[in-house]
């Protein structure tokens, strides 16, 4: 289909053929496509005289790398001020020295440098083709574009800044590109651009800022020597060798905390510290600050047991994150852990927490960031004893892990949000005086409560994790929680929304509760019956105190679904609104549940049938 120039443009083109249209100036010939409404250059002709070559219209000049065309005559770009996008090959142009830019979006000097009109951020987009002699100045760069170094013969570059970004086919078609390595590196500049990957050791230069990840693949050796922390800024995406050893020349360079952080040691089993190092040491393979009173990192790699020596009285964040190890001693020195240090231990089934520290994670919720998340999705962690010092659980400390029984101690002041989220405990023993977070015991179904004139403080709060949304409900799921304390005992619903109370739901009392389940067993029955909750109903139907009519209008909002909920309120009319709190779901029991329906029904049959044609429904 033929392309249609508007009037208004018709001027910029003096040449029509089969593929577009073309715009000669001074002899140079600019082939135009027209590309979703766009005016793009695909294609350039330059006589062999000209020295100069300017890109003003269109303002989109694309010319692929495959056009295989070159003008090595020409010296100088000029690019003027509406010139957007430039995309051409080095090859093109390879002898171009000088570029005179009329355009905040591109300098002017030896290489062709686009800044970002929004960022400020610049990159590299082509270098030419310079010669062994000349100096490749990548200062102010940022970023080097696929193939801006291809027929770039020289060695000679000056430092670029020390966070690069390098992509993939940056070196491709450079003197760089297959060059061996020189003990067992290859480097432009302070860029890493390959390694000897058959290599069983390999030092990284100090002078290293940068690494062209495309074609280093630490991973592979299987030791490293490092001199530069900085150096090693982004290789938590593919992480570092099974042996990693830090020189004393690394106590020079930069802030190592996010580098301990991330996934940087994700390969690695063995850290080792030189011994002269001023600011670390190892200690089994674990990185320590010299003092040796801050863990920084154990490798994830690391497999078994680790015993923290005396002395240590912090572990820094994420400092175990993700490792493999199973099981994990404190030492009495400890007193602070901060946030995500256990984070994602798969393989961690004991932690000993020693007789020292006395928080375990941040006491609000504002902490989380610095303290928070310690254990969190550690899903072997079966079981915690928690020592007697410690006063304090913090914020989301073992969310998501696989937790099922957790001993507390008499003293325990506050467990906060979250602490035991999405936990596997259903059963706990709580001292009345500790103070409890939002769902900082989500999943529990039974609270044991030591004698005192109250609940713990928030206790409502830390199981209601449902609030309201059905979405968080599964079939495993407790709709209602047992709560005991001395003789009494009670159910309460997880979700209060709906529910009519006047009382204190921070601060209640056993007898708070008993009295408000008396005044609301309907309701909460109504919507067990609603969710099909057949063992929450049972419990809490047995301390229920329903009459006939309570107990047929839940007859009648039963369904097909809920067999077994019918067969209990069925027993429930045949023994007065009684039924016992012993729920079973065994093949047998369930046999027998239509045999106590059919014997209840056969009773009970003129008043259900009277019931259920008055049309009394929920």
């Amino acid at each position: 289909m033929k392309t249609v120039i508007k009037k208004e443009h018709a001027e910029l083109f003096d040449v029509e053929d089969k593929d577009g249209y073309t715009l000669a100036k001074n002899g140079v010939k600019y082939y135009i496509s027209l590309q979703k409404h766009l005016f793009v250059c695909t294609d350039i002709d330059v006589p062999e005289d000209v020295v100069e070559v300017a890109f003003s219209s269109p303002a989109t000049i694309k010319i692929d790398r495959g056009i295989n065309k070159s003008f090595p005559n020409v010296k100088t770009l000029i690019i003027d001020s509406n010139v957007g996008e430039i995309s051409i090959p080095n090859e093109l142009f390879p002898n171009v020295i000088e570029v005179i830019s009329y355009n905040d979006n591109y300098f002017s000097g030896p290489t062709l440098i686009h800044i970002n009109e929004f960022w400020g951020d610049t990159a590299l987009y082509n270098s030419f083709c310079l010669r062994k002699d000349a100096t490749l100045d990548l200062s102010r760069v940022e970023q080097i574009n696929d193939y801006a170094l291809s027929g770039c013969m020289t060695k000679q570059i000056i430092w670029c800044r020390s966070a690069l970004h390098i992509r993939p086919h940056a070196f491709d078609g450079s003197v760089f590109d297959n060059m061996q390595p020189q003990d067992g590196v290859v480097v432009a500049g302070n860029i890493l651009v390959d390694i000897d990957h058959d290599a069983q050791e390999i030092e990284i230069p100090s002078c290293v800022y940068n690494m062209d990840y495309s074609r280093v693949q630490l991973a592979t050796v299987p030791k490293l020597i490092i001199n530069n922390i900085d150096g090693m800024r982004g290789i938590d995406l593919y992480g570092l060798s099974g042996i990693v050893r830090f020189t004393k020349q690394s106590d020079l360079y930069g802030d190592e905390a996010p580098f301990w952080r991330k996934d940087t040691f994700k390969n690695t089993y063995r850290i080792e510290v030189d011994t002269d190092s001023q600011r670390y040491k190892s200690v089994d393979g674990i990185l320590y600050s010299k003092d040796g009173k801050s863990l920084l990192k154990c490798p994830t790699k690391r497999t078994g047991k680790v015993i923290i020596p005396n002395g240590v009285t912090e572990i820094s964040a994420c400092a175990f994150e993700g490792s493999e190890v199973e099981s994990v001693t404190f030492p009495d020195s400890l007193k602070i852990i901060e946030s995500y240090a256990f984070r994602n231990c798969l393989y961690l089934k004991n932690v000993d927490f020693g007789n020292g520290i006395t928080q375990i994670g941040g006491s609000d919720e504002k902490d989380f960031i610095g303290f928070g998340y310690l254990f969190e999705a550690c899903e072997n962690l079966k079981s915690v004893s928690i020592p007697e010092q410690v006063e304090i659980i913090g914020y989301a400390a073992f969310s998501k892990s696989g937790i099922e029984t957790v001993e507390l101690p008499a003293g325990i002041k506050k467990i906060c949000e979250c602490a035991f989220d999405r936990c596997n405990i259903r059963r706990i023993s709580l001292p009345a005086a500790v103070e409890l977070g939002r769902d900082a015991i989500s999943e529990v179904s039974e609270i044991h409560v030591e004698d005192g004139e109250y609940l713990p403080h928030g206790i409502i709060q830390s199981m209601s994790k449902y609030n309201g949304l059905a979405k968080y409900i599964t079939p495993d799921s407790n709709l209602v929680v047992k709560i005991t304390q001395g003789n009494k005992t009670t159910y309460i619903p997880k979700d209060f929304s709906g529910m009519h109370t006047t009382i204190d739901t921070d601060n209640p009392s056993m007898d708070d509760l008993l009295t408000f389940f008396h005044k609301n067993h309907v309701r909460i029955l109504r919507f067990l019956v609603r969710s099909n909750a057949a063992k929450d109903f049972c419990n809490a139907l047995s301390i229920s105190d329903c009459s006939n009519e309570e107990l047929l209008r839940l007859l009648s909002a039963t369904n097909d679904k809920s067999m077994v909920i019918r067969a209990y309120i069925l027993d429930a009319l045949s023994t007065g609104g009684k039924t016992a709190a012993n729920f079973d779901t065994s093949p047998a029991s369930q046999d027998s549940l239509p045999i106590c329906a059919a014997n209840v029904k056969q009773s009970r049959k003129a008043e259900c049938r009277d019931f259920i044609d008055n049309s009394l429904t929920l």
